[in-house]
């Protein structure tokens, strides 16, 4: 059947069924095989509805092959029945022709003996009829959201500059450094928490190895970041919560529950309850493990800036593009407002330049939207050891103030130039404002650990899998000669391929195999199952059961008139 499909269905069906294509398959045949194993049928049924596992259970119970029309039931309309027995046959969960169709075999012990029962209701529960919220009001609060996340974000990279964040077992930061990173950006813990691994998995932050042990430190790829637009940063970290950060979720589910929203221009406001039933329906499968993702990806879209005052914003990334986003963020500044309280707040998003120097020359703080900093004597101590002079030090503060220095700021930058001596930089040092290299001392200096680039959670790419099918397309048979995109002769591949195929095929298969002592035989068997590295099989002379260890089987053919 699958070599009948066109690559559009099998691109669809790579895409549905992700596990089918990790690691890539070398041909037909070997998709073939693995789609029909027990695991992978399993993950497949776990995204069925109501509807698609009521069908599925009438067609368990039906004698193969069977129709469409044979699971028609009072009440239940015949093109209802039909699309989802199409949407069994696109998963490859069945396989046939329109009215000689059969389920692959590991959906029994997937779905279990449980009847069908009734029909469940033909359709999910109507999530249109809730509370509107005018679309431009929802932008305007999912970008504050966004502006707010992108500016935690800066405060954390940089906060981790100065105090790496330690790392407990399983690589995640200690609940210490969790609770002290949630003060110092002014959120709940968990959202902290959600942060610091996003900013990971985006390559914001980097794992590092210094005195006190493993650590996360500022990534290879913040600068590239910092520099970038801001509707660009933010589309980088939304690409990233969405595809490349298993932690809050999967991507398709994350996908299936934006997609309730509708269209951004209608302003639906989802509410909870009624998502629970809508998921009930959708994925009765997994309804506990998908209320508590549900809810948690709900809440951190709205921290995101993705959706606003419960509804969906215009520039959310399946909808739109960042330009929807940019004219609602503010403008890059280069200048903030120094108060007395040693303190410098800047009105809104800084240049890279202005950004560096004040980070050098202050403490970086977090209160609400705006970013502030402190002046504290450890800062400009700290920025004097990195070769920033009393005098510049203050012409820098001077350049990016709105407002003249306040006569406390002024002392303490007096107070340094009194208390140490005017040094002429050296040949070769390191310029006012970058980083320096890492001293010598008695441990070994830091170190960025490289890590291989993550596949994208729980959801493959339409481009990947239509480069894939042509792969197959292209592949060749174990004996060198081209595999054709029509009907051939099946049995004459890898025995694991055969043997699956007889499996779901009910034919007589002929294998052969070396036992424990390395003699040789061959049997004529109905094959029954092929799991957990073993064939079990009925002889087809004598009856008996057999099962036989997989890897001690050297060939097999189905034999066929």
């Amino acid at each position: 059947m699958l070599r009948e499909w066109d690559d559009r269905a099998l691109a669809r069906l790579l895409v549905e069924r992700p596990d089918l294509a990790d690691p890539p398959p070398e041909r037909i045949e070997d998709l073939a095989s693995r789609a029909t194993t027990r695991q992978s049928v399993l993950l497949a049924t776990q995204w069925l509805s109501s509807l698609d596992l009521w069908v599925a259970r009438r067609a368990l119970a039906a004698d193969p092959p069977f129709s469409a029309t044979d699971l028609a039931a009072p009440g239940i309309a015949a093109d209802d029945v039909a699309a989802s027995v199409r949407r069994l046959l696109e998963l490859a969960l069945a396989w046939g022709s329109e009215g000689h169709l059969r389920l692959v075999r590991a959906l029994r012990p997937a779905l279990g003996d449980h009847p069908a029962g009734e029909a469940p209701p033909l359709a999910a529960p109507n999530l249109s009829a809730g509370p509107r919220q005018s679309p431009d009001r929802v932008d305007r609060v999912a970008a504050g959201s966004a502006f707010a996340v992108l500016r935690h974000l800066e405060v954390l990279v940089e906060h981790a500059g100065r105090a790496p964040l330690r790392l407990g077992p399983g690589d995640a930061p200690t609940n210490r450094e969790v609770r002290a990173t949630a003060a110092v950006l002014d959120v709940p813990v968990g959202q902290a928490a959600a942060l610091v691994s996003l900013a990971a998995a985006a390559g914001l932050l980097g794992a590092v190895q210094s005195r006190a042990g493993p650590a996360l430190a500022p990534g290879a790829g913040y600068d590239e970041w910092r520099a970038r637009p801001l509707a660009d940063q933010w589309w980088l970290l939304v690409d990233t919560w969405l595809h490349r950060h298993p932690v809050s979720g999967s991507a398709r589910l994350k996908r299936l529950l934006m997609g309730t929203f509708g269209d951004p221009a209608d302003g639906r406001v989802i509410d909870w309850t009624d998502l629970r039933e809508w998921l009930r329906w959708r994925l009765p499968l997994r309804p506990h493990a998908v209320d508590a993702q549900a809810r948690a990806m709900l809440e951190e879209a709205a921290w995101l800036g993705i959706s606003g005052l419960g509804a969906l914003a215009s520039y959310a990334p399946w909808r739109g593009d960042p330009a929807g986003l940019a004219g609602l963020l503010p403008d890059r500044v280069d200048h903030v407002v120094v108060q007395a309280d040693l303190t410098a707040v800047a009105p809104g998003p800084l240049t890279l330049e202005a950004a560096r120097e004040l980070g050098a020359l202050a403490e970086v703080e977090s209160r609400g939207g705006a970013t502030v900093f402190r002046f504290t004597v450890e800062a400009l101590e700290r920025a004097h050891d990195l070769g920033w002079e009393p005098a510049r030090m203050a012409a820098t503060l001077q350049r990016r103030s709105a407002t003249p220095l306040p006569q406390p700021l002024r002392y303490l930058i007096d107070d340094l130039a009194r208390r140490t001596p005017v040094r002429v930089a050296p040949p070769g040092s390191v310029p006012p404002g970058s980083v320096p290299p890492v001293p010598p001392g008695p441990f070994p200096p830091v170190e960025f650990v490289e890590t291989r680039e993550r596949p994208r959670d729980g959801k493959l790419e339409a481009a990947a899998a239509r480069r894939l099918v042509a792969a197959l397309r292209s592949t060749t048979g174990d004996d060198g000669v081209a595999v054709p995109a029509g009907p051939a002769s099946i049995g004459l591949g890898k025995p694991l391929v055969t043997l699956r195929e007889a499996v779901e095929t009910g034919e007589v298969v002929w294998f052969g195999y070396v036992d424990s002592a390395g003699g040789s035989g061959e049997r004529l068997v109905r094959a029954l199952s092929v799991d957990d590295g073993r064939l079990r099989a009925v002889d087809a002379r004598s009856g008996a059961v057999l099962s036989v260890p997989v890897h001690r089987i050297t060939a097999a053919h189905i034999l066929r008139a």
